[in-house]
C-alpha cells in the first residue's frame, strides 16, 4: 500500500495528470482500485517512462480507455460529449464484456452494509462478472463502483430490470473535494506490456497494420 500511495502522489504532481486516486473495496481491505485520468495521450506518454517499473510491479490488471462521460437520458445512458454521439446515427455496441466505472460521493459515516448487500445481490444476476464498491483512501466521501457485464444484451436486461424497481432517489451527496462525479461505459479490455508498449491482452483485439 505505501508503494501505491507513492505512485499516486507522484502522478498528481506531473503535468497533465487530471486525476490520480486509490480506492479500497468495501468488502475486502486487500482489494484496491487505482484510477488515473490524463489530459492527453502525450501527457500520459511523457509521464509513463518514469513510472514503468512501478506500474508493472503493482498492477494485477491494467485497463486503458479513451475517457467518455455518460448521463442518464430517459431509460438510456447517453454520451455527454456531443461530438461523441449523433442524433441520427448510433454506433454499434462492441461485442464482449462491458466495463462500467461510476464515481460518486457518499457520507463516509453511513454503514457500508447496504452497498455490500447490493453488490452481493447484483453479482448473482446472469452475466454479472464484477460489481464492487470501493471507497477512496485519501477522500473517504469518494466512492467508486466497478462493474463488468458479459455482453451489451445482458447489461440491457440488467438496467431495464433496475428501472422497473422504481427505487427511491439517493440522499443528497456530500461535496466532492477531489476529482469529478463520472459515469463511464467502455468495451472492456485488459492490457499487457509488449515491446515497451501497452497492447490489448487478447490477440484478436490487436492489429499490426492499424493503430487506433
Amino acid at each position: 500500500m505505501p508503494r501505491l500511495a507513492a505512485l499516486t502522489e507522484a502522478a498528481r504532481a506531473l503535468p497533465g495528470c487530471l486525476h490520480s486516486e486509490d480506492f479500497v473495496a468495501l468488502e475486502s481491505d486487500s482489494q484496491f482500485l487505482h484510477v488515473e485520468l490524463w489530459e492527453t495521450p502525450g501527457a500520459w506518454d511523457a509521464a509513463y517512462a518514469a513510472r514503468t517499473e512501478a506500474l508493472t510491479a503493482l498492477a494485477y490488471r491494467l485497463e486503458f480507455y479513451k475517457f467518455a462521460r455518460f448521463a442518464p437520458t430517459g431509460p438510456a445512458w447517453v454520451a455527454v460529449d456531443s461530438d461523441a454521439r449523433g442524433d441520427t446515427l448510433r454506433w454499434p455496441a462492441a461485442p464482449g464484456p462491458i466495463r462500467i466505472l461510476i464515481q460518486v460521493t457518499g457520507d463516509p459515516t453511513d454503514p457500508a452494509q447496504p452497498l455490500v448487500a447490493l453488490s452481493s445481490g447484483t453479482r448473482e444476476e446472469e452475466g454479472c462478472l464484477e460489481f464492487i464498491f470501493f471507497r477512496s483512501v485519501d477522500f473517504p466521501e469518494n466512492l467508486a463502483l466497478l462493474e463488468s457485464w458479459a455482453s451489451p444484451a445482458i447489461y440491457d436486461r440488467h438496467w431495464q430490470f433496475r428501472l422497473s424497481q422504481n427505487s427511491p432517489p439517493p440522499p443528497p451527496a456530500p461535496e466532492r473535494r477531489y476529482g469529478e462525479t463520472t459515469f463511464e461505459w467502455y468495451p472492456e479490455c485488459h492490457f499487457i506490456l509488449k515491446n515497451g508498449c501497452w497492447v490489448a491482452e487478447e490477440p484478436a483485439k490487436r492489429m499490426d497494420t492499424v493503430f487506433w
